[in-house]
Formats: structure tokens, C-alpha cells, sequence
């Protein structure tokens, strides 16, 4: 079961999209995705999908009707997990979904069509907690995820992986003959990660002693907005279709990943690992949450000293973290592929089914 709508499409691409795809090309197996919101309607199709399969594989939404759909399951005898990927439960205030999980804010519209505000009782995050508490398991992206939500089910980590089809012979989006591209792009839960950090600070100095380095930021236009540095110097990519995703990446001669405080700790080693697979130089917050990606790329520590100094060290040695770049960093991360990792996965799954629930011990 998948959170994302068509529009947002981020986190279900590597949480449910690329597993079924890598798993449905594995002689003997079979995976299938339903939305969320089929899921709770739990109509003939549903109910054919689910007592079929031998695990249910929930998505971030462990509220209202997905948690009685959850219980409904687990009493028909099903394996049913959670998966997800970020750390609602310590949400910086500026990240937008901030009011709806920890405070349950959410906006419907009324009989005349006019958008109103209402709350969710309990919160989001406490029926999160509660539904994890009838799941068998649940599938995590860090290690500290998985100890953070160890106290309520048997957690486990797994890393995302990539579907190289995603990123194969991408060609850059946004052309710039003659200028070298500082880039970052990602969803709005990012901006208290470059305001903290210390690189918007660092990019503003590093576009004032290399004239020829544009910063090019995709995604959230409040990152955009705060970079103080002369709009002539700074471009700005609104979301692009999946499509176009790679190619966006491809148009970042340097990518940066910012991280800050203890949300970001949580994270997916993904945008590094996507850089690498477009063979992109990066910096990044040196958290662990990068931590396996070090020795191919530049870390650093959070000033914006610190930031100025690693971004203009890769600046300054370009040609060589650039052929860097495209080998030992690129040969890692071609190796990150769903499906040369895939096993893994199945592996875990095997293992869950087996095992019983913890209220069955």
C-alpha cells in the first residue's frame, strides 16, 4: 500500500514502486501496490489483492482507517509491516507537515466548496504509534529510525536503493555553457537543513570569489527565496515530472546535500547516492546519515566556514573530483541498485512471516 498521490510522488517510488518493479522480475514472486485510499475502501479488488498476498506492506499513513485496515488483516491471519522514512516525531517547526502530525491540522472543504480547517484527534503521530503496535514489523531507511521506533515493534533497516532505469542516459535539463552549477533540489522538508547548516551563508561567499558558479535550486522556492546572493547568480527549478527528474541532477556540475538538527539525522542516504549515480562531485553535512557514502565525496562539518571551505576545495580541484566522480564514487553506486539488492528485502520478508506477532508470544 503506497501514501503518495500522482502529484507528490516521492517517498512510494523508493519505498513500494521500485520493490514491486524488481520483485516482478524474479521467477516465483509477485508484488503489487495499491493506493491508500483503495486500500481503506476494501472493496472486491482489495480484498482479492490482500488475501492473496502472503505480507501487507503499509506506507507512513498509520492513521484512521489504514489502522483499522491494518487490525482487520491482522485477524485474517496476514503478515502486515510498516514502512516509511522519515522522523515525524521530530519534525522541525518549519517543515509544512509539522501541524498535521503533531497537532493534527488538517484542511477540507465544506458543503460550498470553501477550504476549511479542522483537527484529527489523537494527532497523526499518536495513532502512528498505536498502529505499530499491532503491525508485525516495520521496514526503516536508517539506523536510527529503527531505534528510535524499536520500543513499540520489531524494526529493521534497509537501505533505498536505485532503479537505474530512473537514471540511465539522462542528459542535463538546464544547459550552461561557460558556468559551473552549484545544485540542491527536494521537498519542502528541507529548508530548516540549509538555514541551520550554514551553506546558504557559505554559497553567498562562494558565488562572490568564483564569478563563474550559478547556484541552481529545484524543488522548494523558500530555499530559493532565502539564498541571499544576486538573483543573476541563482536559478530556480520548480518540481519536474519523474521523467525529468535525473536529468535536473545531471545539470549540477557540484551537488550539496545540507543536513541539521535531529530530524535530518534520520534520513535516507539517497540524495548523495543519487549524485553519485550521475557521477556528480557532492558535499554534504557530515551526519551519519551520509556516513557510509564519505569516502566518495566531501564532507563537512556544519559552519558555514566549514561549507565555503569544502564547497571551494571541490571548485578548486574540479577535474579531479569530477574523474573521481565518475568512477570509484559512480562504481559504489551502481552497485546500490534495487535490483542487484533486492534479495535482501525478500529476505527480511521471508523472516517476518515466519516469526509471530509480539502479542502472540
Amino acid at each position: 500500500m503506497f501514501a503518495d498521490f500522482d502529484h507528490e510522488l516521492n517517498c512510494s517510488i523508493f519505498n513500494v514502486f521500485n520493490p514491486v518493479k524488481a520483485i516482478n522480475k524474479l521467477e516465483g514472486n509477485k508484488a503489487d501496490k495499491i493506493h491508500f485510499t483503495k486500500f481503506v475502501e476494501n472493496n472486491e479488488e482489495t480484498q482479492k489483492l490482500c488475501s492473496e498476498a502472503d505480507i501487507i506492506i503499509i506506507e507512513r499513513n498509520f492513521f484512521s482507517d489504514v489502522t483499522v485496515m491494518a487490525q482487520y488483516w491482522k485477524t485474517r491471519g496476514k503478515t502486515v509491516i510498516g514502512i516509511w522514512d522519515d522522523s515525524y516525531d521530530h519534525m522541525d517547526r518549519r517543515n509544512p507537515t509539522y501541524e498535521f502530525w503533531e497537532h493534527g491540522e488538517v484542511s477540507f472543504k465544506d458543503q460550498e466548496g470553501k477550504i476549511q480547517k479542522g483537527r484529527m484527534y489523537p494527532n497523526p503521530l499518536t495513532q502512528f504509534r498505536w498502529t505499530l503496535r499491532i503491525m508485525k514489523g516495520a521496514q526503516v531507511v536508517s539506523k536510527a529510525l529503527a531505534e528510535d521506533w524499536s520500543p513499540y515493534v520489531k524494526t529493521y533497516h534497509i537501505n533505498n536503493y536505485l532503479d537505474m532505469d530512473r537514471y540511465q542516459a539522462a542528459k542535463p535539463l538546464i544547459k550552461h555553457d561557460g558556468y559551473i552549477f552549484v545544485g540542491w533540489c527536494g521537498s519542502l522538508s528541507h529548508f530548516s537543513s540549509h538555514q541551520d547548516s550554514g551553506a546558504l551563508r557559505a554559497l553567498r561567499k562562494i558565488v562572490k570569489n568564483f564569478p563563474k558558479v550559478r547556484v541552481l535550486i529545484g524543488g522548494d522556492k523558500r530555499v530559493f527565496d532565502a539564498l541571499d546572493i544576486p538573483s543573476s547568480k541563482k536559478l530556480f527549478q520548480p518540481y519536474v515530472p519523474d521523467e525529468y527528474y535525473s536529468g535536473l541532477l545531471k545539470s549540477f556540475d557540484i551537488g550539496i546535500a545540507p543536513l541539521a538538527g535531529e530530524y535530518d539525522k534520520r534520513r535516507s542516504w539517497l540524495k548523495v547516492l543519487e549524485y553519485q549515480v550521475m557521477k556528480v562531485p557532492w558535499v554534504a553535512s557530515d551526519y551519519p546519515t551520509y556516513e557510509e557514502l564519505f569516502p566518495y565525496g566531501k564532507p563537512t562539518k556544519n559552519t558555514w566556514r566549514d561549507w565555503e571551505e569544502a564547497i571551494a576545495d571541490v571548485l578548486q580541484n574540479y577535474e579531479e573530483r569530477k574523474y573521481f566522480a565518475e568512477t570509484t564514487a559512480y562504481d559504489f553506486a551502481k552497485n546500490q541498485s534495487i535490483d542487484l539488492n533486492i534479495g535482501k528485502t525478500l529476505e527480511l520478508y521471508n523472516r517476518i512471516i515466519k516469526e509471530p506477532y509480539l502479542d502472540e508470544w
